[in-house]
């Protein structure tokens, strides 16, 4: 019975994904564990949703967000962090990145399933950091997706951003930032 509560408090109740302390915790200890691995932090935020919420009411904004989750999670690998830490803001952790092909991949998974949404046209923004554990925080890495997340909005919305810690190259290339055509 303990059990059930505490992962009922540890999962956000709309999505079925861990809730925004659960993530962080869990981000930090993969992040510690990965020594020497390359890793990317996903910061996905839907775009004009509050203007869902706003038109349409947040029963249709929860619409919208139900049906992101399952590509979400079908992309998302065994060891791989995933979850909700905020209204329509999602994070993900991957250790052991090869190339930058893995993190394209699993974008354009996720601008698919929202193209491919009957209820409602939605799009979203990604902001991505990369960098090798050991080398970064947490607190910095989250930082940088941020940031990333910010100039991929500023660039027009529905496009990611990849920043690379002091232009590191992942799988042999040296891109400090890529955006969704």
């Amino acid at each position: 019975r303990h059990c059930w509560r505490s992962a009922k408090a540890q999962t956000d109740s709309l999505t079925g994904l861990k809730n925004k302390s659960t993530t962080e915790e869990l981000c930090r200890t993969c992040l510690e564990h990965a020594q020497g691995d390359i890793c990317a932090l996903f910061i996905l935020d839907l775009d004009n949703f509050k203007h869902i919420n706003d038109e349409r009411g947040h029963q249709a904004g929860d619409v919208v967000l139900r049906p992101l989750v399952i590509p979400y999670t079908k992309c998302v690998r065994q060891d791989d962090v995933a979850g909700r830490i905020g209204g329509d803001e999602f994070m993900l952790f991957m250790g052991g990145i090869k190339d930058s092909d893995h993190l394209t991949r699993f974008a354009d998974r996720v601008y698919k399933a929202l193209k491919d949404n009957p209820d409602f046209n939605a799009t979203c923004s990604m902001g991505i950091a990369v960098a090798r554990a050991g080398s970064i925080s947490y607190e910095e890495m989250f930082g940088m997706a941020d940031h990333a997340l910010y100039k991929a909005k500023e660039n027009g919305k529905n496009k990611y951003h990849i920043e690379y810690i002091q232009g590191k190259t992942v799988g042999g290339r040296d891109v400090r930032s890529r955006r969704k055509l």
